[in-house]
């Protein structure tokens, strides 16, 4: 068995206080916090749509997917330092709110 790649890159990010991952190569890009477009009548956890140098994203609430609570203390702070990951699906790209980037990890892979 030949494996060319030795090592997968993952980035880690926050949500809440807990920790996430996902492999590199399925990140687009991460993007400053926007307030997304909102859409009339989508699902609670679409916060809207942004367009993203001529592509409209739609933009997933990272802590409604998760299951997690927003922070009630200083929620202005979280919006100005929060980040949208730009993330490829089956269905094309997909925005994702997400509380901070923490860093990019190498797993090996055996």
């Amino acid at each position: 068995m030949t494996n060319k790649e030795t090592n997968t890159q993952w980035v880690s990010f926050s949500l809440g206080d807990e920790t996430f991952a996902c492999k590199i190569k399925k990140i687009q890009e991460i993007i400053p916090y926007q307030e997304p477009i909102p859409v009339p009548g989508s699902p609670t956890e679409i916060e809207g749509v942004l367009n993203v140098r001529g592509e409209i994203i739609p933009v997933v609430s990272g802590q409604q997917i998760a299951n997690i609570e927003k922070k009630i203390t200083q929620p202005e702070d979280s919006e100005e330092s929060g980040s949208i990951i730009i993330l490829e699906s089956e269905l094309g790209h997909i925005g994702m709110t997400i509380d901070s980037v923490s860093e990019i990890i190498q797993v090996p892979t055996h």
